[in-house]
């Protein structure tokens, strides 16, 4: 019996925070499935790494420092990558930023760390479709946002970070109503607890976040960055090519409490 193989041979992708946590585990993938990949990041130590460790091992990615937040520098990213490549096909809107001032009272919040929370999260993914979906339409391809069960469900003193990615969902979900004619997919992924720095800021108590995940998350245990970049990468590939409009949950199960 023949296998199925998940391939992404011949393809260009982009990973925004492509250069650590789940968007360094999407680059890494995506580049044994066969893809030349994007490390599309702020980080000039990190980006750097993850595009040595990956050539390293036969696959072929490019680091480009890119402040998704600022609209020249996308350009500038997207200007780069045709001109390197000639193509684009897929476009993982992964970066984010997640801090502990983030979450406080509404009302106790920093205006600024609201605004930085809505213009990386929500309005830097905006920018990234708006200046790759011409790449995209001819390739026919895909673009995957990383959202957030918080875009479903709320968390105490989370305002700023669940109405950013609450924005990210219904962003996707508007691309594939109105490019699925033109034959442009766009799914999203719903992370619960994933093993990153995310949850290292909250608490470095293992028996404070295992009682939590206990009560929460019927899986008991957090997720991996390499168990996001394995349901990323049906996304991306042609197995998915009936799939868009999608929210994928990766979250062991939070969201049936």
């Amino acid at each position: 019996m023949k296998s199925i193989p998940i391939t992404l041979e011949g393809k260009v992708a982009i990973v925004t925070g492509g250069a650590s946590g789940i968007g360094e585990a999407m680059v890494k993938t995506f580049g044994r499935a066969g893809a030349t990949v994007v490390i599309a990041d702020l980080n000039e130590k990190n980006g750097p790494r993850v595009e040595k460790e990956c050539v390293a091992e036969g696959s072929k990615a490019w680091f480009w420092r890119t402040d998704v937040s600022k609209e020249d520098s996308v350009t500038a990213l997207i200007t780069e990558v045709n001109k390197r490549e000639q193509r684009l096909d897929v476009l993982v809107n992964n970066a984010a930023w997640i801090h502990p001032d983030m979450y406080k009272p509404f009302l106790e919040q920093p205006l600024a760390e609201w605004d930085k929370t809505q213009d990386i999260n929500f309005r830097g993914a905006m920018l990234c479709c708006k200046a790759a979906l011409p790449l995209l339409e001819k390739t026919r391809g895909n673009i995957i946002g990383v959202a957030s069960v918080l875009a479903s469900v709320v968390t105490l003193n989370g305002a700023a970070y669940c109405a950013s990615k609450a924005g990210l969902q219904h962003l996707i979900k508007a691309i594939a109503l109105e490019y699925g004619p033109k034959g442009v997919r766009a799914n999203l992924l719903a992370p619960g607890w994933i093993d990153t720095a995310g949850v290292a800021f909250a608490t470095t108590d293992k028996k404070v976040v295992q009682a939590q995940l206990d009560r929460m998350v019927p899986l008991g245990r957090l997720g991996t960055p390499q168990e996001l970049a394995n349901v990323a990468l049906f996304l991306a590939s042609d197995l998915a090519s009936f799939v868009t409009g999608s929210v994928f949950g990766a979250d062991g199960g939070w969201l049936l409490q």
